[in-house]
């Protein structure tokens, strides 16, 4: 029984001291705590928290000040783009408007004259035919028994010549191969090409009639007995448009010669025995 007793008091006494530690822990606890806050001011520790808070909600208005400025910017760069944009695609569309209007006009004028060049012999802008020295106009006659021969019929005068159109009939029918055209230009230039006409040998079935070799001369005025040598030219069967620029005037009137009557002498045609056909003439050069 002596064992036991012992083990007894040796556990009440670990007991004993264990508790007089911890309550010793305590007291130094609290003593401790009153050390280190005594003294402090809690008035201060507030103020200083609140000055840190304060400064804090300052850079975070700084910061929405600086997202409000940046989100601006953003949106003013999308407006700029939509501007640009809308200003691009009108632009586009006006020049493109422009260019098709352009190429209408382009295509009208080629249209309504084929050579895309000013026509200074033209009727309606001006163009007349002042003189045909030696051409008389193709008859065609019938021979009427007791009668003899006969000429009857409408026939086109020689300004049509100076108008717009070659479809069949619509020329100046003189009689023979050769014929002489004495026109006033509308404005006087120096001449740089003449163009000449005739129905497209694809709706006809005889073109023998068309011219073939001529000479363009300038005059001076209408009652020159002789012009100022302008060129040679050959018209052939290869189109029925057919444009010939001046290139062989001589030196002295190559620079300062400028015409308001020119003469066109048909030499001959095509090969046709009783007269000859001219549907049209242009006249082109730089007042």
């Amino acid at each position: 029984m002596a064992v036991p007793k012992r083990t007894y008091q040796r556990g009440g006494i670990i007991t004993f001291w264990r508790n007089l530690i911890l309550i010793f822990c305590c007291l130094f606890g609290v003593w401790r705590y009153q050390r280190l806050w005594r003294g402090t001011d809690l008035n201060n520790i507030s103020d200083d928290l609140i000055e840190t808070i304060n400064e804090v909600i300052q850079e975070i208005q700084n910061i929405n000040e600086q997202l409000a400025l940046v989100q601006n910017s953003i949106e003013k760069i999308n407006a700029d783009h939509q501007q640009l944009n809308e200003r691009f695609y009108t632009e586009k569309q006006f020049s493109e408007k422009l260019v098709e209007e352009q190429i209408k006009f382009a295509l009208n004028k080629y249209d309504a004259d084929k050579t895309g060049l000013i026509d200074y012999a033209l009727e309606s802008g001006g163009g007349r035919i002042i003189a045909l020295p030696g051409t008389t106009n193709y008859v065609k006659t019938w021979t009427v028994p007791l009668l003899g021969e006969l000429g009857f019929g409408a026939y086109n005068p020689p300004e049509i010549i100076l108008r717009p159109g070659n479809q069949p009939g619509e020329c100046f029918a003189f009689a023979g191969s050769e014929g002489r055209f004495r026109i006033r230009l509308s404005a006087s230039i120096q001449i740089t090409a003449v163009t000449l006409e005739h129905v497209p040998s694809d709706i006809v079935s005889d073109i023998s009639s068309a011219p073939r070799d001529f000479i363009i001369y300038g005059l001076n005025n209408k009652h020159a007995n002789t012009g100022v040598f302008l060129g040679n030219f050959q018209y052939d069967l290869r189109s029925s448009i057919q444009t010939f620029y001046i290139s062989t005037v001589s030196k002295k009137y190559k620079d300062e010669a400028f015409y308001q009557i020119i003469e066109l002498h048909v030499k001959s045609n095509q090969g046709h025995p009783v007269y000859t056909c001219l549907y049209r003439i242009r006249v082109h050069g730089t007042e």
